[in-house]
């Protein structure tokens, strides 16, 4: 039987939903997140260490398409899991070799999005002027950006999970989302804030202690907090499509 809902569920029970999956999401992608763990913290020092910017370069792209395989046999992964149809490491690897040129191009579209809405920025920014920045007016831009991030979210895991095409993928992400915007953000928000805390609080006492240290309680972080991403998407995900099957609660 299912874990995740097969109703619509109010705000406070599908945030309860996210916490409750997440031990069965951490111990069937533990590996995965272990692996991810250490591209992310590993490949930018590679990077550094490079002899030229050429290296640097192709380590950068090897490392994201590391990330994005991984990523792709994750959600397969702990997808199963919540199905509670286990899925061995080796059909989840399996399933990713298959669809990674599909999940390859929606990432470069993804970050095609993300570069437009930077150069918007720095546009923005250039024609306000730095002295007029801290203003209520200058939140817009941040909403927007915010709003926009959230409508293309789940393009991804919809390419991954339900083998959608790369555009429709897009184009039914904004769909799920159009109409459940602050439901979506409501949901998310505490889990960032959780995260944001956690990496602040790491910096801090990065102030007082070695780089060791830090490197370790960073490598923890991204170790546990993965799982949660995974299952908060994972969640939100199934939420979403059945709001647009079933009426609202």
């Amino acid at each position: 039987m299912s874990k995740l809902a097969a109703a619509p569920s109010s705000i406070v029970k599908t945030m309860g939903a996210c916490f409750r999956h997440y031990p069965i999401i951490f111990k069937n992608i533990w590996l995965f997140a272990l692996i991810s763990a250490v591209l992310h913290l590993g490949g930018p020092f590679l990077i550094r260490k490079s002899p030229n910017v050429f290296i640097a370069w192709c380590l950068l792209g090897l490392l994201a398409l590391l990330t994005w395989f991984l990523y792709t046999a994750i959600l397969h992964r702990a997808q199963a899991a919540l199905n509670e149809k286990p899925l061995s490491l080796t059909n989840a690897l399996n399933m990713a070799i298959k669809q990674f040129m599909h999940v390859v191009l929606g990432n470069l579209i993804f970050l095609g999005i993300a570069a437009v809405i930077i150069l918007l920025n720095i546009f923005y920014v250039q024609v306000v002027g730095m002295s007029n920045l801290l203003t209520w007016s200058n939140l817009v831009p941040a909403i927007v950006d915010i709003a926009i991030f959230l409508y293309i979210y789940f393009a991804l895991p919809l390419i991954i999970l339900d083998r959608t095409g790369v555009l429709l993928a897009f184009e039914d992400s904004l769909h799920l989302v159009a109409g459940n915007w602050w439901r979506t953000f409501i949901i998310l928000l505490p889990i960032v804030i959780l995260m944001v805390l956690f990496a602040l609080v790491n910096y801090g006492f990065n102030s007082y202690y070695t780089s060791h240290y830090f490197f370790i309680i960073d490598f923890i972080y991204q170790l546990l907090f993965y799982p949660l991403i995974i299952s908060v998407t994972l969640t939100m995900l199934n939420e979403l499509k059945l709001r647009k099957r079933k009426p609202l609660l």
